[in-house]
């Protein structure tokens, strides 16, 4: 009597210490618990997954050649700035002196772009295997960045690749990759502010999406935290229009990106109602309760990378089933939780952001 009780009372406790550590977690997200753990906020989806949209900020991926167009200067290896000489590969022309400090010390090797690759291909992998998918990338240096990611995730797969050269001085784009067919050619929004001042284009491509629905795909990479809150602000309203434009020409729309809005700044600006007058919906607003953020900075998690879906994607034929940070990588987060950006001197990271992906069943009589 007193084993059979022994057993009982100690499988109640483990039972009770499982499910405690479980809602432990579910209540307190950025708890610094190994990633193992963490995929406890992002459950398999029970139905199949027809359509998956990701977008990923790929943080700085540069290739190792000097690009005479742009300030590509800091991603070179210190062979070719010793060649090129410190002051002409490092003298920026904007008053950046952190810049040219991290310029001197970077070695940018090809070594170290090549393992950058192969990390931000396995989280991608991990993130976006589906029989139509579409990945919206930003923070990429130019399109042969955009094919050597490619080429290892699986260059048979892409049927669509795009990447439109940007007028952005550092050389940062974005990218569209999609097993989806183009429709017609991409191009280049430009966004203007007071006095013409100019800010990163918009991309956009048309897909032939899932049950032969014609898609307009925005690809957006905002202006950062450390500029004017007035330059995200037109940004987002040159997006507006043009999803407003494609919807009333009868496109379905994807526009995805870093947005680069504060929590506070999403919730000073009404983000979820402008969104809701679209018609739409942004991936964080729904069915990503348990998320933290995409991005962490002393702690403090926000949503800067975003997904817009228009209507149809939440009606039949499709079925939305979950939106979700992914985390997949054993050195893609720091001890705290927090995703970690790729690191020379330890050689640990991947991106300092959290690809944020959106998951759409639909039924099999699909035309």
């Amino acid at each position: 009597m007193d084993q059979k009780f022994h057993r009982q009372i100690s499988g109640f406790f483990s039972l009770f210490l499982i499910t405690g550590l479980s809602l432990l977690w579910v209540k307190s997200p950025r708890l610094g618990i190994s990633p193992g753990l963490l995929r406890l906020q992002q459950p398999a989806s029970a139905a199949p997954v027809a359509l998956r949209l990701v977008s990923y900020n790929l943080q700085n991926l540069f290739d190792t050649q000097d690009d005479p167009e742009t300030e590509d200067q800091e991603f070179l290896p210190l062979k070719t700035k010793r060649l090129l000489g410190f002051k002409a590969a490092c003298g920026f022309k904007a008053k950046t002196n952190h810049r040219t400090a991290r310029c001197r010390r970077r070695n940018w090797t090809e070594k170290k772009y090549q393992e950058k690759l192969k990390r931000l291909a396995e989280v991608l992998k991990s993130a976006a295997i589906a029989p139509a998918q579409i990945i919206l990338l930003s923070e990429l240096e130019n399109r042969k960045t955009l094919e050597d990611l490619a080429q290892i995730l699986g260059p048979k797969v892409w049927r669509t690749r795009t990447h439109l050269e940007s007028s952005d001085p550092r050389g940062i784009d974005t990218a569209v990759l999609s097993n989806l067919p183009a429709l017609d050619r991409p191009r280049l929004h430009p966004v203007f502010g007071l006095k013409g001042r100019a800010y990163r284009e918009i991309m956009e491509v048309k897909l032939n999406g899932p049950c032969k629905l014609p898609i307009a795909v925005f690809a957006f990479h905002f202006p950062s935290q450390l500029s004017p809150e007035v330059g995200r602000k037109i940004s987002l309203e040159k997006l507006e229009e043009l999803i407003q434009e494609r919807q009333d020409q009868g496109y379905s729309v994807v526009a995805g990106g870093d947005s680069n809005f504060s929590t506070q700044e999403q919730n000073d600006w009404d983000i979820k109602e402008r969104v809701k007058k679209l018609g739409g919906v942004l991936s964080h607003h729904i069915g990503c309760e348990t998320c933290s953020g995409t991005y962490a900075f002393d702690g403090v998690w926000t949503f800067f990378d975003w997904i817009f879906v228009s209507k149809e994607f939440l009606a039949p034929p499709f079925q939305f089933l979950q939106t979700r940070t992914f985390q997949s990588h054993h050195l893609q987060l720091n001890a705290e939780g927090e995703p970690l950006g790729f690191s020379e001197p330890t050689r640990a990271g991947v991106s300092d952001h959290l690809p944020i992906v959106m998951e759409f069943a639909q039924p099999k009589n699909c035309n």
